[in-house]
């Protein structure tokens, strides 16, 4: 029987996932229906505890029937039921605002019985629209994916048991049961997006190739398994060439441009994510200024991209920045080496008057060796340490004198006299603002 069969599917998702505790999105249509009567008799057999969810749409007049059927459905077979009236703003895509206002209370429902997962149920039908809609509006493998038999939503864990289950097959079980539901009369509206691809669309597709259904639902299963194969690239990827966290969020521009393109404009579109949620064509714009020397790119009304020689650079508004008070670990200075970068000498009297800062107006700096102070901006710029990395920088100074940069350079006035024995060894102990996580240069 069909319906054993789609019990069957409902049971091992509850053992795989080892769900005690589900909810069960309700609308009254035959799928949620369907799924509503596998989990009842589930529930009784394994002892899971099970609450229902109807959100009611002010959408349609026949609304409140549909709530009452719902209603009088659970009450039957004394299923707990959370009943939520939503109101669905008619602004923009009212598909869209009705899915928003759904899922907020089905989250809200989710967190009051505590649900270990919320039951959804999309089937193949479902998913081959899915796949359609988001191929008309040109996504990627991540949009061909459709939905997934299990994810997250916010704090709730959704399963999906009947997502490779045709329509037909939910509508036969119910038959075999005898059980009625409820037809929203919208879905035959054609203005809808997924009410035309069901109807003017898939529904001849299906017809002239049968199977063409189940076919698009593989190509989203295709797609998913690839999208997660990428999508793990494109972590690896930001993991040992970008720097996402701090005042200094950028990413090596060599190492992107040796990747390959798909993995490119991945690595630009997770890089960015956190800023905005940037279109194919400004990830496109974004590559292209990857030619350039010096570029920047607007991606939002607060953040750009500023592509360098060697780096690309997020920029967005923060608070003016602190230096660490201690960047450097001290010990006594006995003559050991050092590379004037990582770790330099200064004499211990000198020490103790200075200050760790970042760099302001004015700042000079003589670099060791010489005797002639300059700009310490001036010297940044030769040493091609990009204008991001300058303000964030902790130097070590004395007023208006700069005696260490950390990773660039010590000055001539720290150098250690001979027969000087009184001086501090400072090893610098923390990130520098180019350093990337994996290396220690």
């Amino acid at each position: 029987m069909e319906y054993e069969r789609l019990k069957q599917r409902v049971s091992k998702t509850l053992e795989t996932n080892e769900i005690q505790s589900a909810l069960v999105g309700v609308s009254g249509g035959a799928d949620s229906v369907c799924l509503l009567r596998c989990l009842i008799d589930i529930a009784a057999e394994r002892g899971v505890q099970l609450t229902a969810i109807h959100a009611e749409h002010d959408l349609r007049t026949e609304a409140p029937l549909d709530a009452a059927f719902v209603e009088t459905l659970c009450s039957r077979f004394h299923v707990p039921l959370i009943h939520r009236k939503v109101h669905v703003t008619r602004q923009g895509s009212i598909e869209a605002a009705a899915r928003a206002v759904r899922y907020e209370a089905f989250e809200e429902a989710y967190r009051t019985c505590e649900a270990d997962a919320l039951f959804l149920a999309h089937h193949l039908n479902d998913q081959a629209e899915t796949v359609l809609m988001r191929m008309i509006r040109g996504s990627g493998l991540t949009g061909i994916s459709g939905m997934s038999e299990k994810s997250r939503y916010g704090g709730m864990l959704i399963v999906r048991p009947f997502l490779s289950v045709p329509r037909s097959d939910i509508e036969a079980a119910l038959s075999q049961l005898s059980q009625t539901w409820i037809t929203d009369s919208t879905n035959e509206d054609t203005e809808y997006t997924r009410n035309y691809l069901r109807h003017e669309i898939l529904k001849p597709l299906a017809s002239r190739f049968p199977g063409s259904l189940a076919g698009i639902a593989r190509t989203a299963e295709i797609a998913a398994l690839e999208d997660d194969f990428l999508a793990d690239q494109t972590t690896r990827f930001l993991t040992n060439y970008a720097v996402q966290e701090g005042p200094n969020r950028f990413m090596e521009k060599q190492a992107l441009l040796l990747q390959h393109p798909a993995l490119q404009r991945r690595a630009i579109r997770a890089f960015l994510k956190s800023y905005a949620d940037i279109s194919y064509d400004k990830t496109l714009e974004i590559i292209d200024a990857l030619k350039e020397r010096h570029k920047t790119v607007n991606v939002s009304e607060q953040t750009s991209v500023f592509i360098t020689e060697k780096y690309i650079h997020v920029l967005f508004p923060t608070e003016p920045l602190a230096a660490p008070d201690v960047f450097y670990a001290v010990q006594p200075y006995r003559g050991q080496p050092m590379d004037g970068k990582r770790t330099q000498a200064v004499p211990t009297s000198l020490l103790k008057q200075t200050e760790v800062r970042c760099g302001k107006v004015g700042d000079r700096f003589v670099p060791f060796g010489k005797h002639t102070a300059v700009s310490l901006g001036r010297y940044l710029i030769e040493k091609k340490i990009d204008l991001p990395f300058r303000k964030t920088i902790p130097l070590l100074t004395l007023g208006d004198m700069v005696l260490w940069i950390p990773g660039v350079d010590a000055s001539e006035l720290t150098r250690i006299q001979e027969g000087m024995d009184d001086a501090c060894l400072l090893t610098v102990n923390r990130r520098l603002p180019w350093q990337l996580n994996r290396t220690e240069e």
